[in-house]
């Protein structure tokens, strides 16, 4: 997300020196590091990487009438933007990018969720779950022959709302969370 709001800002023929008298926040360390590699700093990160603990964060920060741009995905939960709305935030949402549904391999994921080649299917948020879902149409029964790895609650939610469970779920919602979740699962 990062990466493409300063394309579009550089589209715009801006730079970071626009973002001069902002503060930033972060929904987790990765997006912070993403603001750090265009030399920038995150003022604030919550404690736990999701929307309601950025909300909770932003809630001390903030005042009735403040300003506030956010960034993100097109495909997205409004906790974030309600939030800060009935702090009496001024919130203008924007699309940074797009998660899609990539079907070219859909034929060589088939077969090796039917094989058990691929003995886990992980997911790293709630648009890889329903692009997962999309792609897999008629064959959604095959992820019952995977174990399932969800980055953090809210995914874990999406998927148990389509009749999955995980079998893994990150402690730390991060890919390095999410990877010492599936180290920990199979060294039981």
């Amino acid at each position: 997300g990062v990466d493409y709001f300063f394309e579009r800002l550089g589209a715009a023929k801006k730079d970071a020196r626009a973002l001069a008298n902002v503060k930033l926040a972060a929904i987790g360390s990765a997006t912070a590091k993403a603001l750090a590699e265009h030399g920038l700093t995150a003022d604030l990160i919550p404690s736990a990487y999701k929307a309601e603990e950025l909300a909770e964060a932003l809630a001390g920060e903030i005042t009735a009438g403040d300003k506030i741009l956010l960034a993100r995905a097109k495909v997205a939960r409004e906790v974030l933007p309600e939030s800060l709305r009935k702090i009496g935030a001024i919130v203008d949402v924007v699309t940074a990018y797009e998660t899609v549904a990539d079907c070219e391999n859909k034929d060589e994921l088939i077969e090796a969720l039917e094989s058990g080649e691929a003995s886990i299917v992980t997911f790293t948020s709630s648009s890889t779950v329903t692009n997962l879902l999309e792609v897999l149409g008629d064959k959604k029964e095959l992820l019952n022959k995977a174990a399932l790895a969800a980055i953090g609650p809210v995914t874990a939610d999406t998927l148990k709302k389509h009749g999955y469970t995980p079998a893994i779920n990150a402690a730390e919602y991060t890919i390095d969370g999410l990877m010492t979740a599936i180290t920990n699962f199979y060294n039981k």
